[in-house]
């Protein structure tokens, strides 16, 4: 590797007193410890956890289990010299995926293999539906895509398929076995041309806009692999419905056709690239068929093929015309010559008429009967029966004080193997809600309804052979569990632990504070330090991110997705409490609402008598480094901030080229106009015209590989250095959004410096 490869944050000389430059020189791996315990930064860049979505997937015999573990990508590893790069580590794979490794697990002993270290990282995997044969995706260097490949227990390594590349992303493009067996859909990567034009000329609002010359972007086409033969085949373009991101699909019962979500080029105002439409291909002619109207509909899953593949029934998000807050619709298609679509109206009668979750997981697929006849929907309130021909048959109620609910076989994006989502033959119908696992028998004269005590999160494999449910179970001090539940008796026993050769980990405890804002009832969870007694005063981390809701009881293993700059359980350890509040923000006000959220969260603090509330940073990445931000310029209640990859300035995302427009105008970012129609409105919610009212030290963390926000970094650099604000800058050279998951070289130089900058800011005695 280059070493210019590894000096991974670049150098920024700056003249303004206070703001400092980034990492040359390699920081010390091993700081101070806390309350005895053993503080290693190198430890915990070396930890795998499983990875968050759905990781576990089950052979098809049921002997054998794949599991997806996450870690820090090392630019390094694995690298194949020889071979042309290909991207950025943090491009060639989702983010997300960057540094996954897939273990197995023999059910029967419960033994841990690892046959896929000497990869630079393996993700998405997936047994054969007819054979113990397993489907992944192996990169043989970071820089360069992954690529499909099989596996079989017992294999030395992998079989890749050179040819299938593509850019792994969770749940959404998994590559998805057929149901003989044979064949695996996947989204294919089209490399770009490279080729720089010496002059790029742009028409705009002319005889049409245009540039010359073409410039070639890379894309993603939907292609299947042959397994046997090792041949590929693609539908680039699918006729005459562009596309440029394949979302997720589902493949017919048939294995004939596959319907997928096709990103629409944001050619309407207000589209931006999380507008779809569901389309249909023919794996053997090539023929297409678009479904509907575009639909915001980012989650991809929430639709199913009827057994006899004639009809797709699934819960959309609003058309292109309509306000991206209104209800989801229900739809469905007839498919054959002129495939038609018809919206069923739900009655207010039925279940309170609606279609939202109280969660924020993806609303659940519909579930077909046997006959294609009818399909049953799952709602908080009950389960709503919908005939093909889109007329209302009778309903059954649910417990109404169970919380949400979706099917425990699979609503959230997954790895494993798409089910048809059939009604099985016992007529049992297996539902999650947020304290037990309920059976419904839509077979008997009169639905019967069993509660089974057990639970089931998002990480979840079902042998329905056994009546079994593999879930997982972090612990402090042993690794991960890997449990299974009986659903016929519920009882419950550890199948193994994924542990070995990892370090372990002490948690510190967690309380939960309750408050009053003025935007409503908010919760929070509080992670004390190691070794926190009665009578401490420690020092506060509290990340925050606008709308946040629910935040209230995590345990301390939940505390580890909460926070993406920097792990909540390693500020535990170097003497920090850390601080998850809801963060509830309206649409008339969102600067000033989040003020007045940031404002009750430190006030929560300080009555808890748990912490130093004189002594708190506010932090926050992506739109919660936009949330720190107007909460550091707005309030006088926190001695430091640091925002990582935020939108800070509004008139700057409206206007510049990174499609932010649509996320500004119609969505998170709250402005519903453009800048032009209500320009004072963008400026008096961005923090960055605020920032001659901030008062407390900043550090900013910057990825310059960020498409999302890496036009927001300097701006925001060069008015603290107008301003003579004391702030501190950190880049990171060709890292992405989510600092957490930056590589290993980045993360071991950034740690340490974030750390010093609270310390610095918060500690007496540092």
């Amino acid at each position: 590797m280059n070493i210019t490869r590894t000096l991974i944050l670049i150098a920024f000389m700056l003249i303004a007193v206070g703001v400092q430059s980034l990492l040359v020189a390699a920081a010390p791996s091993t700081l101070p410890a806390t309350a005895g315990v053993p503080f290693d930064i190198e430890a915990w860049l070396a930890k795998k956890e499983p990875a968050y979505m759905a990781p576990i997937v089950l052979s098809a015999d049921g002997k054998w289990l794949a599991i997806m573990m996450t870690g820090v990508v090392t630019e390094g590893s694995a690298d194949a010299v020889a071979l042309p790069k290909e991207g950025t580590a943090f491009k060639t794979v989702s983010e997300d995926l960057a540094g996954s490794e897939v273990w197995i697990v023999e059910r029967a002993t419960g033994k841990v293999t690892r046959p896929f270290q000497n990869f630079a990282g393996s993700f998405c995997p997936a047994w054969s539906p007819t054979e113990n044969k397993l489907s992944l995706a192996v990169q043989d260097s970071p820089v360069r895509y992954s690529r499909v490949a099989t596996w079989s227990p017992g294999d030395a390594s992998p079989h890749v398929f050179a040819d299938a590349r593509f850019r792994s992303s969770i749940g959404f493009a998994a590559p998805t076995w057929t149901p003989d067996g044979k064949r695996i859909v996947f989204p294919l990567v089209q490399m770009p041309a490279t080729k720089t034009p010496r002059l790029v000329h742009t028409v705009v609002n002319g005889a049409g806009e245009k540039k010359s010359p073409d410039v070639v972007i890379s894309d993603e086409t939907l292609a299947v692999l042959d397994v046997a033969k090792s041949g590929i085949k693609s539908f680039k373009g699918l006729g005459p419905y562009e596309y440029t991101h394949v979302w997720g699909f589902r493949i017919s019962p048939d294995g004939k056709k596959v319907a997928f979500l096709a990103s629409v080029p944001a050619l309407q105002k207000g589209i931006d690239v999380n507008w779809v439409r569901l389309t249909t291909v023919d794996l053997e002619s090539g023929a297409v068929a678009a479904l509907g109207e575009p639909q915001m509909e980012g989650w991809g899953l929430s639709y199913s093929w009827s057994p006899d593949g004639k009809h797709i029934a699934w819960q959309a998000a609003p058309g292109a015309d309509v306000a991206p807050d209104s209800p989801e619709k229900l739809l469905i298609a007839t498919l054959g010559e002129g495939a038609s679509v018809r919206e069923v109206v739900v009655p207010k009668s039925a279940l309170g008429g609606h279609l939202h979750k109280v969660d924020e997981s993806p609303l659940a697929p519909p579930v077909w009967a046997e006959d294609s006849g009818s399909f049953w929907l799952v709602d908080k309130c009950g389960l709503l029966h919908v005939a093909a021909d889109g007329s209302m048959l009778p309903d059954v109620a649910l417990p109404d004080d169970m919380g949400g609910a979706d099917w425990l076989e699979n609503a959230m994006p997954t790895f494993a193997p798409v089910h048809a989502h059939v009604l099985p033959a016992s007529g049992d119908l297996y539902i999650r809600r947020k304290k037990e696992i309920e059976c419904v028998n839509l077979k008997a004269a009169s639905p019967t309804i069993k509660s089974i005590s057990a639970t089931a999160g998002d990480e979840r494999a079902i042998d329905w052979k056994s009546a079994t449910v593999f879930t997982l179970k972090h612990t402090a001090n042993r690794g991960c569990d890997i449990m299974q539940t009986n659903l016929q008796d519920g009882t419950t026993s550890r199948l193994t632990v994924l542990s070995a050769g990892l370090p372990k980990f002490e948690y510190g405890q967690t309380k939960t504070l309750s408050w009053k804002s003025a935007d409503g009832a908010c919760k929070g969870t509080l992670l004390l330090p190691i070794g926190w007694k009665d009578g401490d005063k420690p020092p506060v981390v509290m990340d925050v991110y606008g709308g946040d809701k629910g935040k209230g009881g995590k345990k301390p293993d939940g505390m580890s997705e909460e926070c993406l700059i920097i792990n909540p359980h390693l500020l535990a350890l170097h003497g920090y409490a850390v601080f998850k509040p809801d963060m509830p923000q309206t649409p008339e006000e969102p600067l000033a609402s989040l003020v007045r959220s940031a404002d009750a969260a430190a006030d929560a603090l300080r009555a808890s008598g748990f912490v130093d509330a004189d002594c708190i940073a506010v932090v926050g990445q992506s739109y919660g480094g936009y949330t720190a931000l107007c909460a550091a310029t707005g309030s006088k209640k926190f001695k430091a901030a640091i925002v990582a990859n935020g939108i800070y300035d509004l008139p700057r995302a409206d206007t510049d080229d990174s499609m932010l427009s649509g996320w500004v105008e119609g969505g998170q970012g709250l402005m519903n106009a453009t800048v032009w129609e209500k320009t004072q409105r963008y400026i008096d919610n961005s923090p960055l015209y605020a920032l001659n009212k901030l008062d407390c030290p900043l550090l900013v963390l910057q990825g310059d590989a960020d498409d999302i926000s890496k036009n927001q970094g300097p701006p925001l650099l060069a008015s603290l250095r107008r301003l003579g604000k004391q702030a501190e800058y950190i880049v990171g050279a060709d890292m992405d959004h989510v600092p957490i998951s930056w590589s290993v070289e980045a993360q071991r130089e950034l740690i340490p410096r974030v750390l010093a900058f609270l310390d610095k800011n918060l500690k007496t005695k540092p």
